[in-house]
């Protein structure tokens, strides 16, 4: 059974579990993936990797549709807000000792 083969009797399965059995439905999913041969496995990991990334691109465009609304909203872009960079050590100061230096108590 290739991999694509599985994909599809294991939908057709699912489909026809009755709403009661749902929790039997997965069980018999994880009972034929035992059945399968190391190949057919790659395969079935292949496609599981190519459906979440897929979802997380979905996801990643998703929020970035959402954001460019919100930054419109308020008269923005992404450009305006991906420009401004960070600043180190408390924007752009220096550390107040060095190393290397030695340093007394103003009293001594």
């Amino acid at each position: 059974m290739n991999a694509s083969r599985f994909w599809q009797s294991s939908n057709s399965q699912q489909m026809t579990a009755k709403e009661g059995h749902e929790c039997s439905g997965k069980n018999m999913k994880l009972d034929s993936l035992e059945g399968l041969k190391d190949d057919e496995l790659q395969a079935v990991i292949g496609r599981s990797n190519e459906l979440l990334q897929e979802r997380d691109r979905q996801r990643k465009d998703k929020a970035l549709g959402e954001a460019r609304a919100l930054l419109e909203s308020v008269g923005l872009s992404l450009k305006d807000v991906a420009a401004a960079k960070p600043q180190k050590n408390g924007g752009g100061k220096s550390a107040a000792y060095h190393a290397g230096r030695q340093y007394q108590h103003p009293r001594e």
